[in-house]
C-alpha cells in the first residue's frame, strides 16, 4: 500500500549552511515544533510562510524556542503583510544554549493583536550593543596595561597600540572564538 499522505509544510526556517526546515510536527491546534541541533552555532535564522500557508486572516505565525521544553521565548513573527523575516537568535550568549545539543523551535498561530502585544524586542540591537561594550572593554583593558606613569586622567599608550590590540584580539579568537561570551567583566 502507498504511504499515507503527509500534510504540506506551512512554514520554513533557513539556517545558513543547513538544510531548510519545513518538517514541523503538529503538537496542538495551530501549534507545531521542529528540532535544531547545535543552537550555539546559530546566530540568525530566516523564518517564512510558504506561499500556500493557510494562516487565517487577522493571524500570524510566531516563532518560539526552548531548550527545556517548558520555558518558551518568542523569537519573531511573520504575517501575510510580512511573510518572512531574519531574526538574530542570541543563543550563543545564553549559557544553557551554549552547552545544549539541541533546542525546539515552536510555531504558534496567533491573532495579530496578540503578536503586537508580544512587543518582540529588537534582540539584534541589544546583542550588538552588548558585544560592542564587551569589545570596547577589552580594548580599554589592553590600553590600560600600558599606562605605567601618572598623567592625571590621561592614559598614555604606544602609537601602535591599536594594531597590537587587533593582533592580540585575533589570536584570542583563533584559540577560542567564543572568548568574548565567557565573562561579564
Amino acid at each position: 500500500p502507498p504511504p499515507p499522505p503527509t500534510a504540506a509544510p506551512l512554514f520554513g526556517v533557513v539556517i545558513a549552511g543547513r538544510p531548510v526546515i519545513t518538517d514541523f510536527a503538529p503538537v496542538g491546534d495551530g501549534r507545531c515544533v521542529a528540532t535544531v541541533a547545535s543552537p550555539a552555532d546559530v546566530s540568525e535564522l530566516s523564518f517564512f510562510l510558504l506561499p500556500h500557508s493557510p494562516v487565517p486572516a487577522g493571524h500570524g505565525a510566531v516563532l518560539h524556542y526552548t531548550c527545556d521544553g517548558a520555558h518558551w521565548q518568542a523569537l519573531g513573527a511573520v504575517t501575510h503583510a510580512k511573510p518572512s523575516g531574519i531574526f538574530r537568535t542570541g543563543w550563543a550568549m545564553q549559557q544553557a544554549l551554549r552547552t545544549s545539543a539541541a533546542l525546539q523551535l515552536g510555531v504558534a498561530l496567533e491573532p495579530l493583536e496578540g503578536i503586537a502585544n508580544l512587543a518582540l524586542a529588537d534582540g539584534a540591537g541589544e546583542e550588538r550593543r552588548w558585544l560592542g561594550r564587551k569589545i570596547a572593554r577589552d580594548l580599554y583593558k589592553f590600553a590600560a596595561s600600558f599606562n605605567h606613569s601618572t598623567h592625571g586622567d590621561m592614559l598614555v599608550v604606544p602609537a601602535n597600540f591599536i594594531d597590537r590590540w587587533i593582533e592580540k584580539f585575533e589570536a584570542k579568537c583563533r584559540v577560542d572564538p567564543g572568548f568574548m561570551m565567557k565573562n561579564d567583566d
